[in-house]
């Protein structure tokens, strides 16, 4: 993640609020882990049991609450101009009751992934659909963890053992 946020702020993006906030206490918490890693070093000639078992609680004194992030972007978001055609295009492409599948590609980094959040966005808050699963799929993706995904999104486990028989399940849900 945070090589993400470095090659953002490379990039002159915006990096969001949450996410800095949420950066930010991953380091603290880095930086205490550390600092206890460095003093149980220290401590490994020491036979003191109450030093040892102060060293052991450390640890759970102080445990510091991360924020989540939300699946979806934060009610602040604003789409660039210039991907407003993109999202069109392929609200468009849901709304046509011909098509069962559509498909997002193109090179990394392009923002198909974002598209498709902020289309699934604002297909969810419309009520086009019951329910909106996204997945990623990536050039060596496997089929059983894709199925996998879309069945955790709609809360149900697939027992079929072979892909055929997962993906007739998913098809009929």
């Amino acid at each position: 993640m945070k090589e993400h946020a470095k090659e953002a702020t490379t990039n002159a993006e915006m990096i969001v609020q949450p996410v800095e906030e949420w950066l930010n206490d991953v380091e603290k918490v880095l930086e205490d882990a550390q600092r206890l890693e460095e003093r149980v070093q220290e401590s490994l000639g020491c036979l003191s049991m109450t030093f040892n078992y102060s060293l052991a609680k450390e640890p759970f004194s102080h445990p510091v609450e991360l924020s989540s992030m939300n699946y979806f972007f934060p009610k602040d978001f604003v789409a660039l101009d210039s991907r407003k055609p993109t999202y069109e295009e392929l609200l468009k492409a849901i709304q046509n009751e011909r098509r069962n599948l559509i498909g997002v590609v193109g090179m990394r980094g392009s923002s198909k992934s974002t598209s498709a959040r902020v289309v699934g966005k604002q297909v969810e808050e419309s009520k086009l659909f019951d329910k909106v699963v996204m997945t990623i799929v990536s050039q060596d993706a496997k089929v059983r963890d894709i199925q996998g995904q879309i069945a955790d999104h709609l809360t149900f486990s697939l027992a079929e053992e072979t892909e055929l028989g997962r993906a007739l399940r998913l098809s009929h849900r």
